[in-house]
């Protein structure tokens, strides 16, 4: 835990940028730089995908990977986002005794509805 006195720093090193003409224009090209990496990396072949069989859910995202038992997941649904502008609905499903919640990054080209009906029909017939 950092202490308020660390971010001040940062609040003036900000502030002195914002005052210059164009001060905040290479904030911006770093931050938009990173955001048009994140997605060229999610568009890259083989760097996102689901796969469902009868060992559970096999998902890869940003090239990592996770693997989730049927037997270790104890329901699915959906849960609605809401942001400023929009409102998203994502699958989600909870695992383990603790019921830890689990939400898949993207509908993989379905539509969550859809998703939710799939996942839980091979959930039923595996675990």
């Amino acid at each position: 835990m950092t202490s308020p006195g660390c971010w001040c720093w940062l609040c003036n090193g900000l502030a002195a940028i914002a005052t210059k003409p164009l001060g905040w224009f290479p904030l911006g090209i770093l931050c938009g730089g990173t955001g048009l990496s994140v997605s060229l990396l999610t568009l890259w072949p083989n760097s996102t995908w689901i796969k469902l069989g009868a060992d559970g859910i096999r998902m890869r995202v940003l090239f990592r990977d996770f693997h989730h038992r049927w037997c270790d997941i104890n329901v699915f649904g959906l849960t609605t986002m809401h942001t400023a502008y929009s409102k998203d609905r994502l699958v989600t499903f909870w695992v383990g005794p603790k019921n830890t919640p689990h939400s898949l990054p993207s509908g993989f080209g379905k539509k969550p509805n859809h998703l939710v009906e799939l996942l839980e029909r091979y959930w039923q017939r595996y675990r």
